[in-house]
């Protein structure tokens, strides 16, 4: 879950992030994304929200993105993905990315421990295994982040 109010746009989540998953320092291939609204001080964090009614997972021709059931996340099967990125297109979120080498890329919950929030010395960015209480939460946060980010972003 993300708490906005928290966030000082430092990006070391994105850093560690891209570190774990491609073992290299590139935003590009970072699975969060810090939002910046210079003007207005706000940093936002966008990552996926592993939504329980996924606009990804059913806007995919292929069927490419499923759910793990054991942690909760959704997750792009590479080998199935033909790169379409209609699921970018769906995201409410923003949530996926393309990254430079072609390939469609999202928040995989690190197995269920997530890094990006064991580096978050603000706190921005908590963790709770996905039980039937904690989707709800998530869920409301997720709507939370998206009423923020219209606010924030004047659309």
């Amino acid at each position: 879950m993300v708490d906005p109010l928290n966030c000082s746009g430092c990006q070391l989540c994105m850093i560690a992030c891209s570190l774990k998953k491609e073992g290299v320092v590139n935003p590009a291939y970072s699975r969060i994304r810090v939002v910046r609204f210079e003007g207005k001080g706000a940093y936002i964090p966008v990552i996926c929200q592993q939504c329980v009614d996924a606009p990804c997972e059913r806007a995919c021709p292929v069927k490419a993105i499923k759910r793990n059931w054991e942690t909760g996340a959704l997750l792009v099967d590479q080998d199935k993905c033909v790169g379409c990125r209609v699921c970018i297109m769906v995201c409410p979120f923003g949530a996926l990315s393309w990254t430079p080498d072609g390939r469609i890329v999202k928040c995989d919950l690190c197995d269920g421990d997530p890094l990006c929030v064991k580096v978050c010395t603000r706190e921005a960015l908590t963790y709770a295994p996905a039980t039937g209480i904690n989707l709800k939460k998530q869920v409301k946060a997720a709507e939370k982040l998206g009423e923020l980010l219209r606010k924030v972003s004047g659309v």
